[in-house]
């Protein structure tokens, strides 16, 4: 029986040996998960793709690798938050064959391709965070994204003294 995992890992990318460490990680989320062949392939696709990003752009990055198990549905997340210069053209940079660092451009959209659930945010000059998830089985979805959150403690502290909450349902509430 493999491992189990319950919590996000984090992998910070600040050297380029991180990308196979990227890859390994999500080769035990993927047998904790119990991921098909080919999701497990996908995953691991994934996880290079997006901390090969992270470094060759960013030089620095947090890549984290979540199960999808506790929310209701084995599978995998990804979720890269980087500090960089950001991407000018988000349209552009998910293109086969776009690249700005030499490379043959096929990055993000073959993990776009590859994801059950995929989106990108980022601000020209202050960074991009990207979400990836990977259901158990490929194809296995219809669920979109409804909300994304992430918080992390302050360097040097073990907990977020960020809140937040979610109403559904409701009006948001006036300040």
């Amino acid at each position: 029986m493999g491992p189990t995992v319950t919590g996000s890992l984090v992998v910070m990318i600040d050297d380029q040996s991180k990308v196979a460490e990227s890859r390994r990680v999500a080769a035990v989320m993927a047998e904790s998960e119990k991921l098909s062949p080919l999701a497990a392939a996908n995953a691991a696709v994934i996880a290079v793709e997006l901390a090969s990003n992270l470094w060759k752009h960013a030089q620095k990055g947090e890549m984290h690798i979540a199960p999808l198990s506790p929310r209701g549905q084995p599978g995998i997340e990804f979720l890269s938050v980087d500090r960089g210069p950001g991407i000018q053209n988000i349209a552009a940079s998910m293109r086969d064959g776009h690249s700005t660092a030499g490379s043959p451009g096929t990055g993000l959209g073959a993990v776009r391709r590859l994801s059950d659930r995929f989106d990108i945010s980022s601000q020209f000059g202050k960074g991009t965070v990207l979400v990836s998830q990977i259901d158990a089985v490929p194809g296995n979805t219809g669920n979109e994204f409804t909300i994304g959150l992430a918080t992390r403690p302050l360097r040097g502290e073990r907990v977020s003294g960020d809140s937040w909450s979610v109403r559904f349902g409701e009006k948001p509430p006036r300040f």
